[in-house]
């Protein structure tokens, strides 16, 4: 049982790598066999290596971390620039540095329609409906792919 009521900690099988154990749910195991005078470990049989595996999945969160504090850092310097705006002539929404859009207005269904659902556009990418960056325009998509498979 853990320390707050209807709490479980999760249990372990002794002596157990404990990486492997977080990892897969089940970790190297140490059996006795009889004849012999020391047990021996029983690895993996799902054929991936664990230090290789760590490592990747590191290296994926360090992306997603930077990807995220870059994102936030757009945002922020977007609404910095909104608000040293005069107050009359600020619209909430246009573009940092003349290349990443931004828009904070309340979302509406026509906008909504126009940016994600789209067929008739030519842009398979739209600004986003809401926030920073970029959005993909699904309808112009389905319109492509229907093409394509008409073309056939």
């Amino acid at each position: 049982m853990g320390s707050h009521p209807g709490h479980e900690r999760k249990r372990r099988a002794p002596d157990t790598d404990e990486h492997e154990q977080e990892c897969c749910g089940h970790g190297r195991m140490r059996h006795a066999h009889p004849g012999h005078e020391h047990g021996h470990e029983h690895g993996h049989e799902h054929g991936h290596e664990h230090g290789a595996r760590r490592r990747k999945v590191h290296q994926r969160s360090g992306v997603r971390r930077l990807i995220g504090l870059v994102g936030m850092g757009l945002g922020v310097a977007a609404v910095v620039k909104e608000l040293r705006t005069p107050a009359e002539d600020r619209t909430w929404n246009g573009s940092l540095v003349g290349l990443v859009p931004y828009d904070f207005r309340l979302p509406t269904v026509a906008r909504f329609r126009e940016r994600m659902w789209n067929p008739e556009s030519d842009h398979l990418v739209n600004p986003r409906v809401f926030g920073v960056g970029w959005t993909l325009n699904v309808g112009r998509i389905v319109a492509v792919v229907r093409e394509v498979a008409a073309a056939r």
